[in-house]
């Protein structure tokens, strides 16, 4: 499990630089500014739950192709992306990820097999910043429907993507799961 969500946060950290790079200049550029420093600091905070676990040997087991479909998804939106695609999808899934978060939050810390440091991660991302979201909705409210259908369509896309990773992720985590899996 450690793994998978260190796959996880590594590309998306690496998804978010690149976003930064191709819409350096675009009015959507200190978005992408900030969403990549939260990425990166994300991938940091994990730390302490990966360096518990050893990495798995390349023979013992694989990570799983559907919990990866989500940062593949995210990388795809990185690299094709409009400068209003991600933004649009960080709205749209805000909310249901800040819920998983605190679902995966919960199930891992009732297994008490973590500690705190370990679960910096989940706290770091189990919370909303409205203003946030009020200001990243200020910066696609002017922008024309016609621009917003595609990035409306990636966010439904990565929301069933997304929510098939924390499905897996909390089914991993969990001691009823985690012994089926």
């Amino acid at each position: 499990m450690a793994w998978h969500l260190n796959e996880l946060v590594a590309a998306n950290a690496a998804s978010a630089a690149l976003m930064a790079q191709r819409h350096h200049g675009s009015t959507m550029s200190a978005f992408y500014t900030v969403s990549a420093a939260a990425e990166q600091e994300a991938h940091q905070l994990l730390s302490p739950l990966i360096q518990a676990y050893p990495p798995p040997r390349d023979n013992e087991t694989s990570l799983d192709p559907l919990a990866l479909a989500y940062p593949g998804q995210i990388a795809r939106i990185a690299v094709t992306g409009t400068p209003w695609d991600y933004p649009v999808c960080f709205l749209h899934l805000c909310r249901p990820s800040t819920r998983n978060y605190r679902q995966l939050h919960q199930a891992m810390s009732n297994t008490s097999a973590f500690d705190d440091r370990q679960l910096e991660h989940f706290e770091f991302f189990g919370h909303l910043d409205e203003e946030e979201i009020t200001a990243v909705q200020g910066l696609i409210a002017d922008t024309p429907n016609t621009v917003l259908t595609r990035a409306r369509e990636l966010a439904r896309q990565l929301a069933t993507c997304e929510q098939l990773f924390w499905e897996r992720m909390v089914l991993l985590c969990t001691p009823r799961g985690a012994s089926g899996v």
